[in-house]
């Protein structure tokens, strides 16, 4: 299960939708503005009125010019949508909390899983040379603070 970002990727309804509705039509050629979707990746869509309000969804898969939704996410509640109101894939609260425990679960992974040290990591004393491998402490090494990893 993947989070997927696209650049730019807005379109407008092409026909409206109730509060029940699960599929967004998105105006002829614009669904390839959005990410392709394999099964379990998703992105954030926000629907906008005109007047502004909005709702947060979850797109799980994009065929054509039509997005499968689920309703209703990050604290939004289902709303109807007219024709002409905007579909715009931007980065959501939930959706960068969901990036960056992501990235937590590699870096936790990344010593153990890499280098056959599991349990362990690189210490490194400023101003020493050199580094050894030692336990791991409780808490977890992405929050170890003054890690750089470097490629």
């Amino acid at each position: 299960m993947a989070l997927k970002f696209a650049n730019n990727a807005v379109s407008r309804l092409v026909s409206s939708i109730t509060a029940a509705a699960t599929t967004i039509p998105l105006q002829t050629g614009d669904g390839a503005k959005f990410p392709s979707l394999d099964a379990g990746d998703w992105f954030p869509v926000t629907v906008i009125r005109g007047d502004g309000t909005l709702e947060i969804m979850r797109c799980t898969a994009r065929s054509g010019d039509n997005l499968t939704v689920t309703r209703a996410q990050e604290g939004t509640t289902a709303k109807t949508f007219s024709a002409g109101d905007r579909a715009e894939l931007r980065l959501t609260a939930g959706s960068l909390s969901t990036y960056t425990a992501e990235l937590k679960d590699q870096v936790d992974s990344f010593i153990p899983d890499y280098t056959g040290n599991a349990g362990k990591y690189l210490a490194v004393n400023p101003g020493e040379t050199g580094a050894e491998w030692q336990e791991v402490p409780s808490t977890p090494l992405s929050q170890l603070h003054a890690v750089a990893i470097s490629f």
